[in-house]
Formats: C-alpha cells, sequence, structure tokens
C-alpha cells in the first residue's frame, strides 16, 4: 500500500508519499501550488505507481483544500480526509 500524505495550506501544499509495506519514503516535502497547474504536477509525480494501492490522506483545513479534493474525486483516487479536532492522541 502506498501512503500519500499531504499538507494543506492557503497558498501552496506538501506532500509526501510512502511504500508502508516497506517503510521506505518515496519523496518528501514537495511542494505545490494551491491550483490545477499544481495538482497536475502531483499528479505527475505519482502517475507510476499503482492506484488501486494508493491511498491520500489530508487533513480538514478549513475550505483550502476543496478543489484538491474534487481534482483527486474526478480522477477516482481514494481519499480520507483527516479531522484533526475530532482525533484524541
Amino acid at each position: 500500500m502506498f501512503l500519500l500524505g499531504i499538507d494543506i495550506a492557503k497558498l501552496n501544499h506538501v506532500a509526501s508519499y510512502i511504500d508502508s509495506s516497506t517503510n521506505e519514503v518515496i519523496f518528501s516535502n514537495f511542494k505545490f501550488k494551491n491550483d490545477f497547474k499544481g495538482f497536475s504536477a502531483l499528479l505527475n509525480k505519482i502517475k507510476s505507481f499503482d492506484a488501486k494501492n494508493l491511498i491520500i490522506g489530508l487533513e480538514s483545513t478549513s475550505h483550502y483544500g476543496e478543489n484538491l479534493i474534487n481534482f483527486y474525486l474526478d480522477m477516482i483516487l481514494k481519499l480520507h480526509l483527516l479531522i484533526l479536532y475530532k482525533l484524541h492522541i
């Protein structure tokens, strides 16, 4: 299973990609803009991996991630929205 974690922000997002079966970090701190070109840049970076074994996780950060969520939902990828204020760590 591959895990793509995305830190959401107003202007730029940051992504890290991990192979959970080996704990190998494929890439980390990939910064991309909160627009179509940025979303496409991230998609190009991950497209060589098996999308069936990919889970995308991102935090719920107001409305800043909505365009990214819609972009990847159109690609029919698995998205998991983390609502951090409900987590008890």
